[in-house]
């Protein structure tokens, strides 16, 4: 015969009400220390603890099963929690239930101690000390069923409900769960407005970028279509020119200076460019330099002028 019933080393298996743990989260897992690792304390590691309707509902189903020590037979069923030193929480059948040796205390009163045995081991205790006992599976079965019943009759504070409370409570969670839906669907809304405005504001801004990159692509066609040589190859003139951008480069080797790209433009429109690291004008400058005209080159089909050893003729600014 098998003499353990129903082992579990989770209590919570009868259904009783339960919710999630508020210290935890419902993870069962909490700080780390090094006796328990990272067990929450508050669910011991479950995850759930018992609501007040379900703290009732327990305390009423151990009350329906409690009997004294003396009154437990040999075949019943009874409750035992696993020890620090192991074994297993749950319903075991009685092996023995007798008395002991009395022990006479100082007083001269005699105290009578009682034994019970099941496969899970040895419990002593006072013959009028309450246990928890069945006298077989039927009715640890009808005890849960009896403090399930019970428990539907529960309040949420975990008293016994009057008369329309359930009516009343339902009416509350139906206009509570329209509260929260309306504000759920608020929120949805003004999620939804958001996104539309965002969605606006970027297409709005590509616009501005594409109409920008436009204007600007519509310029430089202009400027292109604009520029013309100016002198001749290797002659030596001066230049009124407006410095537009400049692109410094390092030296790449040892004794090499770093130099300068300017790229200017005369009041004709016209593209006067020079690399170097000689004594030129500042970016955004305009000025006057001699210079000699090295090249006639086009780049991105502009025209463009390139002069070398440049002069600086306008003062620089003290």
């Amino acid at each position: 015969m098998n003499d353990t019933v129903s082992n579990t080393t989770n209590p919570l298996t009868e259904a009783f009400e339960t919710t999630p743990c508020t210290r935890c989260g419902g993870s069962g897992h909490y700080s780390y220390c090094q006796m328990h690792g990272t067990t929450c304390f508050g669910c011991a590691g479950k995850g759930v603890s018992y609501t007040k309707r379900g703290h009732a509902a327990l305390d009423h189903a151990r009350s329906l099963r409690t009997v004294k020590a003396k009154d437990v037979k040999v075949g019943m069923l009874m409750f035992e929690q696993a020890g620090p030193l192991g074994g297993k929480t749950g319903w075991f059948v009685v092996r023995a239930s007798e008395t002991t040796d009395s022990i006479s205390s100082a007083d001269g009163v005699e105290y009578t101690n009682w034994k019970l045995e099941t496969s899970q081991g040895i419990l002593y205790t006072s013959p009028e000390s309450g246990v928890q006992a069945v006298e077989n599976k039927a009715r640890l079965i009808e005890v849960r069923k009896l403090a399930l019943a019970y428990q539907a009759t529960l309040t949420k504070k975990g008293t016994v409900a009057e008369p329309g409370y359930f009516e009343a409570e339902a009416k509350r969670e139906a206009k509570r769960a329209a509260k929260a839906q309306a504000a759920q669907a608020a929120y949805e809304a003004a999620q939804a407005a958001e996104q539309a405005a965002a969605e606006a504001a970027a297409a709005q801004a590509q616009a501005k970028a594409e109409a920008q990159a436009a204007e600007r692509e519509a310029r430089r066609a202009a400027e292109r279509a604009v520029s013309q040589y100016v002198g001749t190859i290797g002659e030596r003139r001066e230049f009124t020119v407006t410095v537009e951008h400049t692109i410094r480069f390092e030296a790449y080797a040892y004794g090499w200076a770093p130099s300068t790209l300017y790229l200017c433009r005369d009041s004709a429109g016209n593209r006067i460019v020079y690399k170097g690291a000689g004594d030129f004008l500042d970016k955004g400058e305009t000025g006057t330099v001699k210079a000699t005209v090295a090249e006639h080159a086009e780049y991105k089909g502009e025209k463009q002028t390139v002069i070398s050893r440049p002069k600086r003729l306008t003062p620089r600014p003290q």
